[in-house]
C-alpha cells in the first residue's frame, strides 16, 4: 500500500449527516405512530468534507490531489450518494454492507432515475455486503442488495464506472467492516500494480 493519508471524521449525529433523504420508515420498511422522521444531510455533510475539510488538509499536509472515500452502513450508504450525486468530488469509493433499506430503498430508486445522466469515467467503487442475517431483525435490505447488484452495478458499469462488488456470507452488518476495507483496499491496490491508476493519498 502506498504512503497515504488518512483523515477520520468523528460524526456527533450519524442519522443527520450520513442519509440523504429525511425519513420516518424503519429497516423493515414500516413508518409506526409517533416516528418522527429524520435525516437528510448528507448533501451538506459532503459539502463540508469537500469545502472545509479538503483544503484544510491541503493546507498542512502533502497531497496529490487523489481522494478516497469509505465508509460502512449509513456511512457506506453516503458514500454511494456522493458517487451517484457528486461524483466528482472523489476518485475512488468503498462503501461496506450500505444501509440501503433507508426510506423505503430510496438509493435504488435514485440510481433508476439518474444513473442513465452521469458519467463515471475515471472512478471506481468497491461494494461489500454482509449476507448474515441478524437474529430478530425484519429487514428489506437484503432484497435490496440483490437488486443493487444486479441492476444497479450494471447500469452503473455502462456509465464507464469501475467497479467490484462482493457478498461476505460469514459476516453480519456489525462484523463485515474491518474484513471489508481489507479486501476493498487489497483489491483495488492489487489492480492498481496491474495497470489502473489509483489514488495515493487518499482523504
Amino acid at each position: 500500500l502506498p504512503p497515504c493519508i488518512v483523515v477520520a471524521v468523528l460524526n456527533t449525529n450519524r442519522t443527520r449527516d450520513l442519509t440523504p433523504t429525511c425519513s420516518a420508515a424503519r429497516r423493515d420498511g414500516a413508518v409506526r405512530p409517533g416516528d418522527k422522521p429524520e435525516g437528510g444531510g448528507a448533501g451538506q455533510f459532503c459539502r463540508f468534507l469537500t469545502e472545509e475539510l479538503r483544503p484544510a488538509v491541503e493546507q498542512n499536509l502533502p497531497v496529490n490531489g487523489q481522494h478516497l472515500l469509505a465508509g460502512h452502513s449509513y456511512a457506506g450508504l453516503f458514500t454511494l450518494h456522493v458517487l451517484l450525486n457528486y461524483p466528482g468530488a472523489f476518485d475512488t469509493y468503498i462503501a461496506i454492507d450500505p444501509s440501503l433499506w433507508w426510506d423505503k430503498g430510496y438509493f435504488q430508486k435514485q440510481v433508476e432515475r439518474q444513473v442513465d445522466k452521469v458519467d463515471f469515467s475515471g472512478k471506481q467503487l468497491y461494494v461489500a455486503f454482509a449476507t448474515q442475517p441478524r437474529p430478530g431483525r425484519k429487514l428489506i435490505h437484503f432484497p435490496l442488495t440483490d437488486d443493487f447488484i444486479g441492476s444497479a452495478v450494471p447500469r452503473m458499469e455502462k456509465r464507464h464506472l469501475r467497479v467490484v462488488s462482493k457478498k461476505f456470507p460469514e459476516e453480519t452488518h456489525g462484523t463485515v467492516a474491518l474484513p471489508g476495507f481489507y479486501d476493498g483496499l487489497k483489491t483495488l491496490f492489487f489492480r492498481s500494480a496491474v495497470g489502473i491508476s489509483l489514488p495515493n493519498k487518499p482523504l
